[in-house]
């Protein structure tokens, strides 16, 4: 290519063109002109031709004037004909680049004649001195661009007959552009929103500016039915004769127009061939235009041949030429731009850090707080939709939350945990789900963040604690109760009180008597530092619910409770927990450690649907713990018959130890027992309760003959009961 073909651009605003130096101007031939046209618009040969030969003529013409120099040569203003994307707005763009001058594309529907709503004439000379940055000079050598100027023929029926009609958007609008179209000097708006303002006008002469008019004629094949003339036409291709000024007369162009338009140039109808080579060779066809759009990020486009050939097939069935070809590329790779963008606002989302910090103890029933540190080591602000994923015994999965991190800093966030169950996780499920959100609020980034707990769910505490503490003060107001002594048990000495009717003469103190000059008695408390060990039966007995809670549960309160009641008087305290097997062992101990142990076992014991092996846990049970102790069973029975292993078992506690079993009534039971029939339904569930209850009962007075202590209560009075009893039992001296 000559050097005229090189990239180049009209400066954008400021002041009037620096006109070249002499020697600097160069006017490109004909050859040049149809060359650099040819790189860019496929086909229409001829039309490039005469285009070329106009420009040339209009440049040499331009540079005359501007020698001042007298010329005979005149305006070839250029009228393009042709079908809808066959190319007339291209070729005239691609001809403003190569010359070098404004050029702005305007619509012939938008006008109206002079004096009435719309815009007036003018206004596109406006638009051009816009575009050349209102440089009067360079709009002078502009090119306008006007389109659509087949919409302004005579709409009336006197288009045929000549008679004069009132076309204020039509003949009015070719009439008014007659004067531009010729060369006058006018008066255009600067600016083009406000051109009724009279204060804002300049001059401008339109003699050196080239208008192109474009427009398709789709409907002249109206005028010569019988010649079957115009774009319209079926049965050949588009563009195929060449139309005749008279034509145009006819189909409503004002002949002095068509005058002014001296290089009339018909565009035909592209081929499927030429259509593709628009796809591949120019040098910003348009896959190569989506090709550097998506390499932009990173993304390698690949059309094959196949693909191609399929877009052009459907571009020539809607019949819109190349106009066809953007929308349809647009349509098939909307979504692959769209995912595109999704995936790039991905990218950009920020990558976050996440610690928790050690958790305190929890219990069932009582809201805890974990906290967590977000750190964002990035300069943006960090919007996460995180979803937290917990142990089952903490709640599972969470419902979604937003997260919001300020740039380079390390936010807090308190969250509230409410434990669903006791139990105890080590390194076991959990976890985030982070969704980081991009700079534009279109993609997410995701990633599984693993956090695994270590937590341990207690049973209920602040129960535990509030009866053990009522328990306490309850025992020591007990000032007047005379204790039972039972032969071979030692008493411990407590402190000194005034003697009241009732106490045991003997416990009277005489020194302290005589210092005081009164009576005083010696207070004596239960023996302390005995053996409490809690026996928990995990076995399928205890996996029936009662009101949606497995009865393990209900023994496991009221063992820890207990727990807490022994430690209060300075008991140790241990526990065994067997099914099928022992599973664990804690050996009686004193004070806080021997209740931690125990709370530990139970926080974690669990109930299995098998038969339990009371043979093998009570062998293990002897041979572990030889000191007397009171062996607590938390178990059920059902029956004589079913429950004679466990009968047989606990009496071989005797007489080293005390045994004491906890039995847990069905309340359900209980009422299908007491309820009255009104159906036989009913009657037989009762009698079947009935018989239950009544082979329970001689399980558990078989066990009382064997010289076994029995509670048997409903599970929620299970806790109530047994520490009542164990207080009854420690003040009797029975260990």
């Amino acid at each position: 290519m000559p050097k005229d073909d090189r990239t180049r651009s009209f400066p954008p605003s400021g002041g009037p063109r620096r006109p070249p130096a002499r020697d600097e101007v160069r006017i490109p031939t004909p050859r040049e002109i149809y060359e650099h046209l040819d790189r860019y618009v496929i086909g229409q040969t001829s039309a490039k031709r005469a285009v070329a030969t106009a420009a040339h003529q209009h440049l040499k013409r331009i540079e005359q004037r501007r020698q001042g120099k007298a010329t005979l040569l005149r305006k070839s203003n250029l009228l393009l004909m042709g079908p809808t994307g066959s190319g007339k707005t291209h070729i005239a763009r691609k001809l403003a680049e190569l010359l070098e001058v404004p050029f702005t594309v305007v619509d012939a529907t938008e006008y109206t004649e002079a004096g009435y709503y719309g815009k007036d004439v003018e206004v596109m000379v406006a638009e051009l001195l816009f575009k050349s940055g209102h440089s009067i000079d360079a709009t002078q050598r502009g090119i306008i661009f006007i389109d659509e100027v087949d919409k302004i023929a005579r709409r009336s029926g006197s288009a045929r007959t000549g008679a004069g009609s009132r076309d204020i958007g039509g003949e009015g609008v070719q009439q008014a552009l007659l004067k531009l179209l010729e060369g006058r000097e006018i008066f255009v708006p600067l600016n083009v929103t406000q051109h009724w303002n009279k204060h804002d006008f300049v001059q401008v002469d339109t003699g050196d500016i080239l208008f192109i008019c474009a427009g398709t004629f789709t409907d002249l094949h109206q005028v010569q039915v019988d010649r079957q003339m115009g774009f319209g036409s079926t049965g050949r291709r588009m563009g195929a004769s060449r139309l005749r000024v008279k034509e145009l007369i006819e189909y409503g162009m004002l002949a002095e127009l068509l005058g002014r338009l001296p290089v009339q140039v018909q565009l035909e109808e592209l081929t499927p061939e030429e259509l593709y080579r628009i796809l591949t060779e120019p040098p910003d066809a348009l896959a190569r235009e989506y090709r550097e759009a998506l390499a932009l990020d990173g993304v390698d486009l690949e059309l094959q041949e196949e693909a191609l050939k399929a877009i052009v097939e459907y571009s020539v069935e809607k019949k819109l030429g190349a106009r066809a070809l953007r929308s349809i590329m647009e349509e098939l790779l909307a979504d692959v731009m769209l995912l595109l963008l999704v995936w790039l606002d991905a990218t950009l989302a920020q990558t976050v850090l996440v610690t928790r910090e050690p958790l305190s103890a929890l219990s069932v029933g009582h809201p805890g707080e974990v906290t967590y540190r977000w750190t964002n080591p990035a300069s943006r602000r960090a919007r996460l939709q995180v979803r937290e994923v917990r142990p089952d015994i903490l709640g599972g999965a969470q419902p979604p939350r937003a997260v919001r991190i300020p740039p380079r800093s390390v936010t807090p966030e308190r969250v509230p945990v409410i434990p669903r169950r006791r139990g105890r996780e080590t390194g076991g499920a959990g976890g985030f789900v982070l969704d980081s959100i991009g700079p534009l609020g279109l993609g997410r980034h995701r990633v599984r963040v693993p956090l695994p707990w270590d937590v341990v769910v207690y049973p209920p505490l602040v129960s535990v604690r509030l009866r053990a503490s009522v328990a306490e003060a309850l025992r020591r107001r007990d000032a007047g109760i005379k204790p039972i002594r039972r032969l071979g048990e030692g008493r411990l000495f407590e402190s000194l009180r005034e003697w009241v009717p009732g106490d045991d003469l003997r416990h009277i103190d005489w020194k302290a008597t005589a210092r005081r000059a009164k009576v005083i008695t010696r207070q004596y408390e239960a023996e302390r530092r005995q053996q409490v060990l809690l026996v928990l039966d995990t076995g399928r007995l205890m996996t029936a619910e009662v009101a949606g809670v497995a009865r393990l549960d209900f023994a496991v309160q009221a063992a820890l409770e207990l727990a807490y009641a022994a430690a209060q008087h300075d008991d140790n305290v241990g526990i065994m927990t067997f099914a099928d097997g022992v599973q664990h062992f804690v050996a009686p101990e004193r004070g806080r450690g021997g209740v931690r142990r125990v709370l530990d076992v139970l926080a974690e014991v669990q109930p299995k649907l098998v038969e339990p092996d009371y043979p093998g846990a009570f062998r293990y049970l002897a041979a572990r713990n030889r000191k007397r102790a009171l062996t607590v069973l938390f178990t059920d029975v059902i029956d004589r018959f079913a429950s004679d292993a466990l009968v047989a078992n606990v009496a071989t506690l005797r007489p080293r130890h005390l045994p004491l079993a906890v039995t847990l009534r069905n309340p359900e039971l209980d009422a299908a027992a007491a309820v009255r029939p009104t159906t036989s339904r009913d009657a037989f569930r009762k009698a079947a309760a009935e018989e239950l209850l009544h082979a329970r009962d001689e399980a558990l007075g078989h066990m009382r003959r064997a010289g076994v202590i029995v509670i048997d209560v409903t599970p929620e009075r299970a806790a109530q009961a047994v520490v009542t009893k164990y207080l009854d039992l420690k003040r009797r001296g029975t260990l």
